[in-house]
């Protein structure tokens, strides 16, 4: 008899544990963050289907399922559950390595920790993958898994204690006055508009690299009288105003297909791996505008708060964590402020007998 009971995440999330005896007669458990009501129509299909396999009415699922169909079809889901193309082609870069390295026919079932831990020794000592890199690439592996744990590919995903690569974390990048100044006087001296465009409008939106392109759905129709509207992380909608320099920026780019029809890799290349590198700083990238932004914001006394919901940060946290250095600065400045709130007075001397001696 399926059951369900309720189920509170480590970090306070409510939902349903259900709990079934499968076609073979094993015990099987699943998670589900969603209404009673779903949960217990859930627990009722699962313990109905072990039944119709038990009986011959419905066949056993497949248990040779192979890792490059598993894929395919998490493509097919993630593309008809609405995710970003960006998206799907990260998803799509991630598994190449990993069917290469696993296998292309290789069951899915067949798959266990040891074999992740043994793709993560091969993509950072072989492959010379940076940590950072390497713990997105398993985000996105334990997405598949995930998936197909929840489609009843699997009985439990083989990223179960799998832990992410330490990293270690590094004061945030961002450009100085000077090097804003060095940056722009290399436009200047290129005659590159395009440049001028792409650059100002990062600095002055903080979009994210995709946000502002045409490959991140950035058109006409995100364009309005006072703001634009751009899609961030997880399908989010935000608008940012626009001001007379974005405005000019638009008017003049008013012939082409979209304000900024160009791929992602193609504006990496023009601006990351060349003016970045003309100017001077071959260390920054293109998120490093989106990180000026912010820095210039804070620096200009702008609340982390609105900050944060100007760049659609997921949380304050995650601003914090960015700007870290800056916010520290801060603080140093603020604790100058309240020492100016104490008179200098000589030393108060405490009369030997002082009620301060007594114990509470």
């Amino acid at each position: 008899m399926a059951s369900i009971q309720k189920y509170s995440s480590p970090r306070g999330r409510a939902g349903y544990r259900i709990q079934w005896f499968d076609y073979q007669g094993k015990r099987r458990s699943k998670v589900m963050y969603t209404s009673k009501t779903t949960a217990r129509l859930t627990a009722e299909r699962l313990e109905h289907e072990a039944l119709e396999i038990q009986n011959g009415i419905k066949p056993r699922p497949d248990e040779s399922l192979a890792l490059k169909v598993c894929t395919k079809q998490f493509l097919k889901f993630a593309k008809l559950d609405g995710r970003s193309p960006q998206t799907i082609i990260r998803y799509d870069k991630v598994f190449k390595p990993f069917l290469y390295r696993m296998g292309a026919r290789t069951t899915l079932r067949s798959i266990t920790s040891t074999d992740i831990e043994d793709y993560k020794d091969w993509r950072l000592n072989k492959k010379k993958v940076q940590a950072v890199s390497l713990n997105t690439e398993l985000r996105h592996l334990k997405a598949l898994f995930s998936w197909a744990t929840r489609q009843d590919y699997l009985i439990k995903s083989p990223f179960m204690g799998v832990k992410m690569l330490k990293v270690e974390s590094k004061p945030v990048r961002f450009l100085s006055e000077a090097e804003i100044k060095k940056l722009y006087e290399t436009i200047a001296a290129k005659k590159d508009q395009r440049a001028w465009d792409l650059v100002t409008f990062y600095l002055q939106t903080g979009a994210r690299a995709t946000e502002i392109l045409e490959e991140g759905e950035f058109t006409w129709d995100s364009v309005y009288d006072d703001h634009i509207e751009i899609i961030g992380k997880g399908r989010k909608r935000r608008q940012i105003p626009l001001n007379d320099t974005l405005r000019e920026i638009l008017l003049r780019r008013r012939a082409e297909r979209s304000p900024f029809p160009y791929t992602y890799s193609a504006v990496s290349q023009a601006l990351s791996r060349k003016l970045f590198d003309k100017a001077g700083f071959p260390d920054a990238n293109l998120h490093t505008l989106r990180k000026t932004a912010g820095a210039l914001l804070i620096q200009a006394g702008v609340d982390i708060y609105r900050v944060s919901k100007f760049l659609g940060h997921s949380s304050v946290k995650v601003t914090e964590q960015h700007y870290v250095d800056l916010l520290q600065a801060d603080y140093a400045d603020m604790s100058s402020i309240l020492q100016k709130t104490t008179p200098v007075i000589n030393q108060v001397e405490e009369p030997l007998l002082s009620s301060w001696n007594r114990v509470a």
